[in-house]
C-alpha cells in the first residue's frame, strides 16, 4: 500500500490559551517531531501550520507573485501572507505550542477545529468553523457539476477531458 503524504482530516481540539499548547491528532503523523511555521491566514479566518519545507515552497510562490504586482499590493501580499509567520515545534507527543501572536488570534475560546488540507493544517475557532463549513457546503452543492466530474475522473489519465456543459 502506498503511503499518503500530507495532512488530511478534521479533528476537534482544545487550546490552552495560557500556554498556547494544543494536542494535534496522532493521525497527522507528518507533523510529529517537526518544526513548523504558523501563520494567520490573510483574511483572518484561521491559523495555518506548514512544515518548514512546505513553508519554503509557499514563501517562494508568495514572493514570486508579489513581484508581479504594483508596489502597494505587493507589500500587502508579503505582509499579510508572510508577516505573521512564527516558528513553532510539534513534539514527539503531538503537542504544538502556538506562538503568542498566533494564539492571541484565537481570542478567549479554547475550542478549535484542526483541518488537514493536504500541504497545511488549518486551526479554526470552533464557532467560526461551524459557520464557514456550512457556507463551504452550500458553495459545493451550488457548483457541484462544475468540478465534480473532473475530480472523480482524475485517476484515469487516458480519459478525454469532459466538455463544458455536457
Amino acid at each position: 500500500m502506498d503511503d499518503i503524504e500530507g495532512l488530511f482530516g478534521t479533528f476537534d481540539a482544545k487550546v490552552d490559551l495560557g500556554s498556547g499548547r494544543v494536542s494535534v491528532s496522532t493521525d497527522l503523523t507528518l507533523l510529529k517531531g517537526k518544526q513548523v511555521m504558523v501563520t494567520i491566514e490573510p483574511l483572518k479566518r484561521y491559523l495555518e501550520v506548514r512544515t518548514l519545507g512546505v513553508f519554503n515552497e509557499f514563501q517562494a510562490r508568495v514572493l514570486a507573485r508579489a513581484d508581479e504586482l504594483p508596489i502597494a499590493l505587493a507589500n500587502a501580499v508579503r505582509v499579510n501572507y508572510l508577516g505573521t509567520a512564527a516558528l513553532a515545534q510539534v513534539d514527539n507527543s503531538f503537542r504544538l505550542v502556538l506562538p503568542k501572536k498566533t494564539r492571541e488570534f484565537l481570542g478567549t475560546k479554547g475550542d478549535v477545529v484542526l483541518v488537514g488540507v493536504g500541504d497545511s493544517l488549518q486551526i479554526w475557532q470552533a464557532d467560526r468553523w461551524a459557520e464557514a463549513h456550512a457556507e463551504m457546503e452550500r458553495a459545493l452543492a451550488d457548483n457541484y457539476e462544475a468540478y465534480a466530474t473532473e475530480i472523480h475522473r482524475s485517476g484515469r489519465r487516458d480519459a478525454p477531458p469532459v466538455a463544458q456543459g455536457a
